[in-house]
């Protein structure tokens, strides 16, 4: 899983993740920050973050796991009924890919 921007913001060559304002999480976000320009005004500058999203999510992961086990169990299926055949030219191996690659 990657850690990625949850918006794309780009221009002709560079891409980068897009802002947002902070105030807008309400009490989760920080208020903007008071500070003096340069004529002694306080002015209150927003703070600025990336909304991030973790790509796959653990649905799809789980979803993608699920349907390579699916693939496991037909290929020992179809390996199987190759083996009840009596072939006399092809020989069946019982050697499989691994169950689980990912643990």
């Amino acid at each position: 899983p990657r850690l990625r921007p949850a918006e794309w913001q780009h221009n002709r060559p560079n891409r980068w993740g897009k802002a947002a304002d902070a105030a807008a999480l309400g009490a989760e976000g920080w208020q903007p920050i008071p500070r003096r320009n340069r004529k002694g005004v306080i002015v209150h500058d927003a703070v600025r973050f990336t909304p991030c999203v973790w790509t796959p999510t653990q649905s799809q992961i789980a979803a993608t796991r699920r349907a390579y086990l699916d693939w496991w169990g037909y290929l020992l299926e179809v390996q199987a009924a190759l083996v009840a055949t009596d072939m006399t030219r092809i020989c069946v191996t019982k050697d499989m890919p691994p169950m689980t690659p990912w643990g």
